[in-house]
């Protein structure tokens, strides 16, 4: 594990937000061809703000440090503000990947995207 970041590895060995959102506004699911995947649900607040978001994940430590960490950058933002987190700000916030483990940060952005991409199917909580 020597090519990974502290923050790499405690993501991977302590994953934040973790489990499923009861009574989900968004989820969001994808897996990749070698078979890891993530799933990500978020309930949204009476003013559209992401007030929780969790997911699961099957797959090595670099998938599930990434969405544990998209998971924490996520609370508290507005639906736009949240869609506009990008896969290079996990990778940065996470202080660098290995290149052959980039993927794992686009597929947790793929399912976060996915997850926020939903909400605009639902009215807002009231």
């Amino acid at each position: 594990m020597s090519d990974f970041t502290a923050k790499m590895i405690d993501h991977a060995r302590n994953p934040r937000n973790s489990g499923t959102v009861d009574n989900a506004h968004g989820v969001g699911h994808v897996e990749s061809s070698c078979g890891d995947w993530v799933h990500i649900t978020l309930r949204l607040d009476d003013d559209r703000r992401i007030e929780d978001c969790r997911f699961t994940a099957f797959g090595c430590g670099s998938a599930v440090a990434s969405a544990s960490v998209i998971t924490e950058m996520a609370k508290g933002k507005s639906i736009e503000e949240a869609g506009a987190i990008s896969t290079e700000d996990v990778v940065t916030y996470l202080g660098g990947l290995p290149e052959n483990k980039t993927h794992c940060s686009a597929m947790s952005h793929a399912a976060f995207k996915a997850a926020v991409d939903s909400t605009e199917i639902v009215e807002p909580v009231s």
